[in-house]
């Protein structure tokens, strides 16, 4: 390391990133030289409380952000390279994954606004992929806790608690009407004028060239 003081060389770095309460992220390592002994480097990225409206200045910004997001309160603090990296922060696992309503269909059919958020229709029409573009943690008042990097490679949006939280269940056995249905309600978010599975698969596949679209609509 360019700044340390001793003479000897580093033998190996470990380091943990976790949060102090609503102060700061605290980036902590202990290095370890090679004549055996150690030292603790500390860096802290104090969070200050923000507004949504100033949020979306900061966005703007193009700055490297990280916002904080609990119990439905937004802070703030700068992230420039080589700072934070991916890290929970000891807020819990994320959610979406575990969650029944992990869908871009629309509420009243069981999905979830952050989701469709993700999956913008111009992307997926046009460019083929997804976007976190349009995924903004301050938009969602269900979303109580979690965090977000933008302005960053590393970009993400982490759900800690939600309101609309379901646990899914790998388990359940779906009928073949019952998971026709379920594309049927997905691809109503895309073709919302489509009445029967075989009319959204025909639109879908002569639309959009996203790939994961055009397998889970295959043409018969």
């Amino acid at each position: 390391m360019s700044n340390c003081t001793h003479d000897n060389a580093v033998k190996h770095v470990r380091g943990k990133t976790f949060l102090n309460g609503t102060t700061s992220i605290r980036k902590q390592r202990l290095i370890f030289y090679e004549d055996g002994t150690k030292k603790t480097e500390v860096t802290d990225y104090p969070l200050v409380e923000i507004t949504p409206s100033e949020c979306f200045q900061k966005r703007i910004s193009l700055i490297p952000g990280f916002l904080l997001k609990i119990d439905g309160h937004l802070f703030f603090t700068e992230l420039l390279k080589g700072g934070v990296s991916s890290s929970n922060f000891g807020l819990g696992e994320h959610l979406c994954f575990d969650c029944k309503h992990c869908s871009a269909a629309s509420d009243e059919n069981g999905g979830c606004a952050k989701i469709r958020d993700l999956f913008p229709k111009d992307n997926l029409r046009e460019k083929g992929r997804w976007s976190t573009s349009n995924c903004m943690i301050e938009k969602y008042s269900f979303i109580t806790s979690g965090y977000e990097r933008f302005n960053r490679l590393d970009e993400a949006l982490v759900v800690c608690k939600c309101l609309h939280f379901e646990k899914s269940d790998p388990h359940k056995k779906y009928s073949r009407e019952e998971i026709d249905q379920m594309k049927l309600n997905l691809a109503q978010y895309l073709v919302p004028d489509a009445t029967t599975l075989d009319e959204a698969r025909a639109i879908i596949l002569r639309d959009f060239s996203y790939p994961l679209l055009r397998k889970n609509f295959p043409s018969k």
